[in-house]
């Protein structure tokens, strides 16, 4: 799979880059010489950091849906799969200018009561997808994949781990 690595900056915590046109262009031929439909676009940092995003231009979106490929996020904080279908359903949305994917540890501390309780000491991590202030939330029935750098606790088993949703309400399902 080919991976670019983004021009990237660090603030606050927060590493941030940027998918553009130009750089869709280029690898997307490296894609029609290979035999794969996956693109991995990723920045990566030496500073600690707990917050990613990645902004997906339009005409980025477009030129990966042009050539049928995945597009994979990837950050030291976590790991996002967009499918073609994805893609395809995402450019739809009206007013499109740019996706931002955002990927981050949430602090306990910024948790209420019962989130708290509900997680019990668990990591938490928040992944947004977002057309500016609006969320993207629903593909189609079509699914995205999310890789997080968690390490199972001593004594801790992988059937242990949930996934979570908060909704807008932020309260947290199964």
């Amino acid at each position: 799979i080919p991976v670019v690595e983004l021009p990237s900056v660090v603030d606050q915590g927060e590493i941030k880059g940027t998918v553009t046109e130009e750089t869709v262009n280029k690898i997307i031929k490296t894609l029609e010489k290979s035999k794969t439909n996956k693109v991995i676009f990723e920045i990566k940092t030496e500073q600690a950091v707990e917050k990613s995003k990645i902004v997906v231009e339009k005409k980025s979106i477009e030129a990966l849906i042009k050539a049928k490929a995945n597009l994979i996020i990837k950050s030291v904080v976590g790991k996002v799969e967009l499918p073609t279908k994805v893609l395809e359903e995402i450019n739809k949305t009206a007013s499109l200018k740019s996706i931002d994917v955002n990927v981050a540890k949430v602090p306990t501390a910024s948790l209420n009561a019962e989130q708290k309780k509900s997680v019990n000491g668990a990591d938490v991590y928040s992944i947004e997808m977002m057309n500016g202030e609006n969320k993207i939330s629903t593909f189609a029935g079509n699914k995205i994949k999310i890789s997080l750098p968690y390490k199972l606790k001593s004594g801790e088993l992988g059937e242990g781990v949930f996934i979570w949703y908060m909704n807008d309400k932020g309260v947290l399902e199964k």
